[in-house]
């Protein structure tokens, strides 16, 4: 009796076991079953969200880059409106994602062809894309019945590393013969715009490569699921919740970067600062003139993540010299002035040590700071509306400058190709 009855409480044992299994699968096929056709619904209706922009920017998948120019993009944007100097510029981005028309990836036979690299300045922040420096400069070459093509890869914000990084993503492909770089003197510090507004956006991450297993699967589910897509539109729910956030955030990515590789206390760039104070002084510029310089070229800042980190910029400037090697192209690199005060102008000892720095890398160094002062002398005004940035008549006037500088050096360096 005893083994019967242990028999059957047993069986009932196994049966009960067995229900809930299914109980257990059934329910979890209610909870799923309805995910997984809501999901399949709204990949029908909502396409994939797309990566914070931030003018004609959107969020890089490269973490060196950061962000990069949306392919295809056209964005109209008025500057100094309900002023006299109201204008609209239209930004058209190619389908290959620069400032340009498109080009074939290889040359054309017989056609030499410039790649030139920058900030703001070469992309032609306020300018239409006629009037950025590398297509001025690409109408003198053909002002002299020369077909030498002239590709704007200049990126609103970027600094010396993200420039070279973006050749290499972009610009090496199109085999050029000689690369210029667009150096403006606020390259050695963060100095963004896009950056500050894309770090209001709580989806701005950087998408370093995936390490593990949690980072792998929430960065799949956030990227593919419609649902988790419009809670977190809705709720926030990355910002919320820490755990869930498969990336850092951009700002604090970029925040660490740059104080962790800061010039050192006593560096040669870092002495720079006493030279500067010195000419300065000797040739006395203003104080507040001289104090937005120093700023803007990584001194005197009261937030640390300004300070200067040409480190950044001399390691990025060896890899492109090496690649140069590599690939048999030409570098110059053009410096751009801070454009404030050019009447006592004191950034000369920061001219002179870039040259010396670029030059001994094998690079052809082109200096118009003496041109742009004589220009500011007698037309302050049509120069520059902010400081930083060309106007399309400045921007004309610099192309005839360096047209013949670049035309030698893209010459010598054809010559010693052929030698």
């Amino acid at each position: 009796m005893v083994k019967v009855g242990f028999d059957s409480y047993n069986k009932k044992m196994k049966k009960a076991e067995k229900n809930s299994t299914r109980n257990w699968m059934l329910l979890a096929a209610a909870v799923v079953a309805p995910l997984l056709i809501a999901e399949i619904a709204l990949h029908g209706f909502i396409p994939a969200a797309d990566r914070p922009e931030a003018f004609a920017h959107q969020l890089s998948e490269n973490p060196k880059l950061f962000y990069d120019p949306v392919p295809r993009a056209s964005r109209e944007v008025t500057y100094f409106e309900g002023t006299v100097d109201e204008t609209a510029v239209r930004y058209e981005i190619n389908a290959a994602g620069f400032r340009d028309r498109d080009y074939s990836v290889k040359p054309p036979s017989g056609v030499e062809r410039i790649v030139f690299l920058g900030d703001s300045i070469v992309f032609g922040f306020s300018v239409d894309g006629h009037d950025a420096m590398p297509k001025q400069l690409e109408q003198r070459f053909r002002d002299h019945d020369d077909a030498t093509q002239v590709l704007n890869m200049g990126v609103s914000g970027y600094d010396t590393e993200q420039e070279v990084e973006f050749f290499k993503v972009k610009g090496a492909a199109y085999e050029p013969d000689l690369v210029v770089v667009g150096y403006a003197l606020n390259d050695a510090r963060y100095a963004s715009w896009e950056l500050d507004v894309l770090r209001n956006n709580w989806e701005a991450f950087v998408r370093q490569p995936a390490t593990n297993i949690r980072t792998k699967t929430l960065a799949f589910l956030f990227k593919n699921s419609r649902i988790l897509d419009l809670l977190n539109r809705q709720f926030h729910i990355q910002k919320r919740a820490s755990f869930l956030q498969a990336y850092p955030l951009l700002f604090d990515f970029v925040e660490e970067k740059y104080l962790s590789q800061r010039d050192p206390e006593g560096s040669p760039y870092r002495r720079l600062e006493a030279l500067i104070q010195q000419e300065a002084t000797r040739l006395g510029t203003p104080e507040p003139a001289l104090n937005y310089m120093m700023q803007g070229i990584g001194f005197r800042n009261e937030n640390p993540v300004f300070s200067s980190h040409w480190q950044l910029s001399e390691a990025a400037f060896r890899d492109l010299a090496q690649l140069s090697k590599e690939r048999g192209f030409g570098v110059a690199v053009v410096l751009w002035p801070l454009m404030s005060s050019m009447a006592t102008y004191p950034l000369g000892p920061l001219h002179q040590f870039l040259r010396v720095k670029l030059e001994a890398m094998g690079f052809e160094v082109i200096d118009p700071k003496d041109y742009l002062q004589e220009l500011w002398m007698s037309h302050g005004d049509k120069l520059s509306l902010d400081g930083i940035h060309f106007t399309p008549w400045a921007n004309e006037k610099i192309s005839n400058f360096l047209y013949p500088r670049i035309r030698d050096i893209l010459r010598a360096q054809a010559s010693d190709n052929d030698g």
